[in-house]
């Protein structure tokens, strides 16, 4: 199986852990029209500014960890994974290929590839430790 292309993965400061990889996003997405299109980018986190990104580590609130996007201003294909604290991977893991990537595997076969735009945005609460879409 053709593994979908990584375009950056950026190394991760230790407590950090990506929650799902390119293999298993590969595995799940298989069939979809957007296939031979789409990229992966796996970012430390979801925010620009590192200070509302640790606010939300703080208080323990929501971060997304996966998102996918199509449209203005490059129209690419880009799966954006962002790491969660390394005590939340293996949860955040299951709920990812359990309920996020079949989801989004089922979105993108419905809309096919002649969108002008497509947003997928799975978040992970760090309070109850769930995913929500």
């Amino acid at each position: 199986m053709e593994i979908i292309k990584t375009r950056y993965k950026k190394k991760l400061p230790k407590g950090k852990s990506y929650p799902i990889g390119a293999e298993e996003i590969s595995q799940e997405l298989k069939g979809i029209p957007q296939y031979s299109e789409i990229e992966i980018a796996f970012s430390i986190q979801d925010e620009f500014w590192a200070s509302k990104y640790n606010k939300k580590l703080k208080e323990g609130g929501d971060i997304e960890v996966l998102e996918v996007h199509f449209g203005v201003p490059f129209y690419e294909w880009i799966i954006y994974v962002h790491s969660v604290p390394s005590e939340h991977k293996s949860t955040a893991k299951r709920q990812i290929l359990d309920l996020v990537l079949p989801k989004l595997a089922k979105e993108l076969k419905n809309i096919g590839i002649n969108n002008d735009h497509f947003n997928f945005i799975a978040s992970y609460s760090l309070a109850s430790g769930s995913i929500t879409l």
